[in-house]
This record gives structure tokens, C-alpha cells and sequence, in this order.
């Protein structure tokens, strides 16, 4: 194979899963009180011994997230990617989301809508907000 033929076959290495949106996944949870039936994320978290499948819709926040600052990173950061933001998270992941945008991030939220915390991420970050087009 010739060096040109090796950087073409480089160049077309396929991007797949979470990568074809962002370059990077925060999340602030462990646990998901969606308890989804076919989550990706539980089913990974049992596999690997983090969770069971009795103990997944107990959400444990990640205090130390929230306190310590977010740096700047190259590249679109999904939120979250293992959790849901509901009511009773909300305050949490405003507070993380805030720590990830002021430091320059471009985010994408990703999150199973509950109206009022979409309504209520919306008007607190609006001078974040840009326009795919």
C-alpha cells in the first residue's frame, strides 16, 4: 500500500455513537430515575459493576462536579449522556451546565424533555444560545 493510499484510508475512518454529535460526554448523575427499559446507559453500568439493575433509578449527584470549574475543551460537549434532566435534578444540572458554558464550551443537551426544566434551561442560558443552520 502507498503512503497516498494509506491517508485516504485514514481520512475515511467512519464516526459512530455519541461522536457524531460531540467530541466530548459530561454527565453529572449516576443513576437515572427514568428508569428506562431499554437504556443503553443502565445496561453498561450493570455489565461493568457500577450499578444494579434495583439500585439504577437512585440518582447519586456528583457534588464535587458542581464546586470545582469546568475547563475549556475543543470541540461540542453532550449533556448528559447517561442521565435525564428532571425536576428533581434541575438545580444540580443548571449549576454544572452554567460551570460548562462559562467557561467558553459549546454544549449539546441531550435529555428526555420534562417542559419546565427545558423552559427553565432556555431562559437562564439564552445568551448562550446559537442557531444550526
Amino acid at each position: 500500500m502507498t503512503t497516498k493510499q494509506t491517508s485516504i484510508n485514514k481520512k475515511k475512518k467512519s464516526v459512530s455513537g455519541t461522536k457524531e454529535w460531540a467530541k466530548y460526554n459530561e454527565n453529572l448523575i449516576s443513576g437515572c430515575s427514568h428508569d428506562c427499559r431499554y437504556c443503553y446507559a443502565k445496561q453498561m453500568a450493570i455489565r461493568f459493576r457500577r450499578t444494579t439493575a434495583s439500585s439504577w433509578e437512585q440518582e447519586i449527584i456528583s457534588v464535587l462536579k458542581i464546586t470545582r470549574p469546568f475547563k475549556k475543551k475543543e470541540g461540542r460537549i453532550m449533556f448528559p449522556t447517561t442521565h435525564d434532566i428532571t425536576p428533581d435534578n434541575l438545580d444540580f444540572c443548571m449549576a454544572f451546565l452554567g460551570n460548562i458554558l462559562e467557561s467558553g464550551n459549546e454544549v449539546l443537551v441531550v435529555s428526555k424533555p420534562h417542559i419546565e426544566c427545558i423552559q427553565t434551561i432556555c431562559k437562564r442560558f439564552q445568551e448562550y444560545k446559537t442557531y444550526a443552520g
